[in-house]
């Protein structure tokens, strides 16, 4: 299949988000990829003591958001820098990108949307809120896709 250069990170986004939104159907997966955002939790619980529930919350969203930018902007400065000009982007670099915040952005999501709807955190039955939310984080993928188009050098294809 010949991708499209112009359009090369809104294709793969496009891509990615069509695959995580066939893995909700398994019911399985969306608690496995929202499962890194407890390492980032308990850290965060470890370093602030005495939090309340939802003063954790908040700070490991921050810490979510500020790895997800950690991993965005230098990834696609790199793109941007190591493609050279009036040559398209090689795709590889477009799937590893998004396999880097593949493991975040869930998470993050997972997160926002626990404490905006202060979802029940000691019930069993928490990890399946992951249900609700992969479906929205998922499109974060053509997001991305398309800030990966929009960074181009100009004469790139």
């Amino acid at each position: 299949m010949k991708i499209n250069p112009k359009r090369k990170g809104l294709i793969i986004g496009a891509l990615f988000t069509g695959i995580s939104l066939m893995l909700v159907a398994t019911i399985i997966v969306p608690a496995i990829v929202v499962l890194p955002g407890y390492p980032v939790e308990k850290l965060v619980g470890s370093l602030f003591k005495g939090l309340s529930d939802a003063q954790l919350q908040l700070l490991t969203i921050g810490m979510l958001a500020g790895i997800l930018l950690l991993i965005l902007i230098p990834g696609l400065l790199f793109i941007r820098s190591s493609t050279p000009a009036n040559e398209p982007i090689y795709g590889g670099k477009i799937v590893l990108l998004l396999l880097l915040t593949f493991f975040v952005i869930h998470p993050l999501i997972f997160y926002i949307f626990s404490y905006t709807k202060e979802w029940n955190r000691s019930d069993g039955q928490y990890l399946m809120a992951s249900l609700v939310t992969v479906p929205f984080s998922s499109f974060a993928f053509v997001i991305i896709g398309f800030f990966v188009d929009v960074m181009k050098k100009p004469g790139n294809l």
